[in-house]
Order: C-alpha cells, then structure tokens, then sequence
C-alpha cells in the first residue's frame, strides 16, 4: 500500500537540524521484493531523461541512493524503495534496506556540513564545476571597484593558474598540429581508415546563423607580473 503524503517536512527525533522530504511513504510486502518489508518504508520517485538510461542499468544511481539512506535515518525506518520512470515508457524500482554503517558516516558528514552552517564558514574551493557556478552565483559582477592586496598564501593559486594555462595552450598547439596532419592527408576524400582501425571523417557541415543575446560575466585575467 502506498501512502499518498503531502509537503510535509520530516524532523529526526535524535538529530535537531536532520530533516527530509518524503514523495510517499510505503506499507505491506511484495511477493517479488528484494528484502524484507517489514513496517514502513520511505519510496523516491524519479522521472528520468532517456539518455540517462545507463545510469540505471544495474542499480539506481548513488546519490539517490544516499538520499533514501538519509530519509531513512530521519524516520528511524528499516527499508526505502526507489522506483522511477525512463524515457516516459519503461518503469524500474528497487528495494534499499537500511544501512547503519553508512547512517553513521553519512551522519558525521552532516554533522560537520551543519556546523560549518552555523559558524558561516564555508568550505574551501575545490576543483569542481558546482564550486565554478557557486562562486559565480555569489559574486556576479563587481560592487565597490576596488582592487584589493591578496595574501601570499595565493601565490601558489595564481601560480598554478598561470602554469595550467601554459599547458593548455601546448595541448591546444599539439591537437591542431595533428588535426591539420589529418586534414591534409585526407585532403578531397570523405576519411581515412588507419592500420588499427580507427576511421577520420572530414564532413562539411552548415551552421545556422543566429543572434547571441547579450550576457553579463566577470572575466578572470593576469595582467602583469611584478618583480619580488
């Protein structure tokens, strides 16, 4: 039996700040489950995009994985369940039982997330792209138009930087010099196929004209170097 539930926000009993929000809440066992359904269990909903068919091949994917594992640990319940449609025609589910090492874990790194909420101190920057749209939601455009004294603990950041953009430009150098081996060899011809087997097209392809509409960003530049 599937109980339907309204927005209702869940509050842990043992943990203050520990919340979730249920899609519904599940009862009674199936003939055909993977475990034992033994009281109430959590169950998460997801619609999902075709071309994210192979993420579910085998088992749905981690993180919502480690989001039932969280509701359970919020409601104290034994088992979830995740069910989900795929590219709007194909229904798959999977039974999650309740797994109280990584509770624990899961737990402590919450624990440190909310004291970090509470202190304001945010971690540091890291080299993910969710990082990237963060910093860029934070501070998108100048306030005051001052240039402010960095720390000599950035050196080694804008150090980095400088010698990360001197590799990319060498990458870049040695990809067209091999594309530009590539494209001069097939010449007039549609491709080449090489003694492993690996095939080069060289298509002609028509591009739609359009109109960029205009934007607004902050652009991160190194002017100049100055003598220490």
């Amino acid at each position: 039996m599937i109980a339907p539930l309204p927005y209702t926000i869940q509050k842990s009993r043992n943990v203050d700040f520990q919340m979730a929000t249920l899609d519904r809440i599940v009862f009674g066992g199936q003939p055909e489950a993977a475990l034992s359904r033994e009281g109430p269990g959590v169950l998460e909903l997801k619609n999902v995009i075709e071309f994210k068919r192979e993420d579910w091949q085998d088992e749905p994917p981690l993180l919502y994985q480690v989001q039932v594992q969280h509701q359970m640990a919020v409601t104290g319940f034994a088992w979830g369940s995740i069910a989900a449609i795929i590219g709007g025609r194909s229904f798959v589910w999977q039974d999650i039982p309740r797994n109280e090492r990584f509770i624990r874990i899961l737990l402590e790194r919450e624990e440190e997330f909310w004291r970090r909420v509470v202190d304001q101190r945010p971690p540091a920057p890291d080299d993910s792209e969710a990082t990237a749209e963060v910093i860029k939601a934070l501070y998108p455009r100048e306030q005051d138009g001052q240039v402010i004294a960095g720390p000599e603990e950035l050196m080694p950041w804008a150090d980095q930087l400088a010698a990360a953009k001197l590799e990319i430009k060498a990458l870049e150098l040695k990809e067209r010099e091999a594309e530009n081996h590539i494209k001069a060899f097939i010449g007039e011809h549609l491709g080449c196929v090489l003694p492993n087997g690996v095939t080069y097209t060289l298509k002609a392809q028509k591009r739609a004209s359009y109109v960029v509409q205009a934007t607004e960003f902050r652009v991160l530049r190194r002017v100049g170097d100055k003598k220490r």
